[in-house]
Parts: structure tokens; sequence; C-alpha cells
């Protein structure tokens, strides 16, 4: 699950999910988030387990559109 949000240090919620790309084995996933207006937004993933427990991956990054 992708998470964006135009504030930095945000809480990721089902409210600010922008996609939901299954992962079906250890290939790369590739999600491009588009089109956006100009802006920094920040993003952050989280996975869920096909028993669908959730676990966030404590890492945020910040992209700038221009």
């Amino acid at each position: 699950v992708f998470f964006r949000s135009p504030t930095a240090i945000f809480t990721a919620a089902w409210s600010n999910a922008i996609a939901v790309v299954p992962i079906e084995d250890t290939s790369p996933t590739v999600y491009v988030d588009s089109p956006l207006d100009a802006g920094t937004y920040y993003y952050e993933m989280g996975l869920i387990a096909i028993e669908g427990n959730y676990e966030g991956v404590p890492t945020e990054r910040e992209a700038t559109v221009t």
C-alpha cells in the first residue's frame, strides 16, 4: 500500500492511501504517481500479508514536482 501526504511526518491511513499494488514475486515493483500538481509530496509504504496483517515500513520519502 502506498500513502501520500502534502505534509511531512504524517500518519499512514486509508484516507491518504493512493494505491494497493500486488507483489507476486521478488522482482522490483514500480508505482508511478501522476499526474501531480507542482509541490512537495511525502510518501510511506506498508505491507499487507495474505493473512490480512498490516505492517508499516517506517521510512518516509520526499518527492518534489516542478
